[in-house]
């Protein structure tokens, strides 16, 4: 994942949560001048600790939902997995059989 991308991020969680850079700001303990200057790309990466603050503080997600290769279906896709962990073999089996279906 690079930079833009990690930016993009933030950025579409942010709209997501319908945040303001202030708000975001504020809750990752974090200048509202760093969160502009970040989200209009000026060539630069948060720090790590900075990036978790602005996950896990700010936006309130897990860092496996930000990182998710396709953050806009993880909820959906995490539903499943978390049924499936509880499932029967049979129903196991039957979603198997449901989900390759053309």
């Amino acid at each position: 994942m690079d930079k833009y991308e990690i930016i993009d991020r933030i950025s579409a969680f942010r709209t997501e949560k319908k945040m303001s850079a202030r708000t975001l700001s504020l809750e990752s303990d974090l200048s509202e001048t760093y969160i502009s200057r970040l989200e209009q790309g000026n060539s630069f990466l948060p720090s790590m600790e900075a990036l978790l603050n602005i996950i896990t503080l700010g936006l309130k997600i897990t860092p496996e939902e930000f990182f998710y290769s396709d953050f806009r279906a993880y909820k959906k896709d995490k539903e499943i997995i978390d049924l499936l962990n509880v499932a029967t073999l049979e129903r196991k089996e039957a979603a198997l059989t449901i989900l390759k279906l053309k």
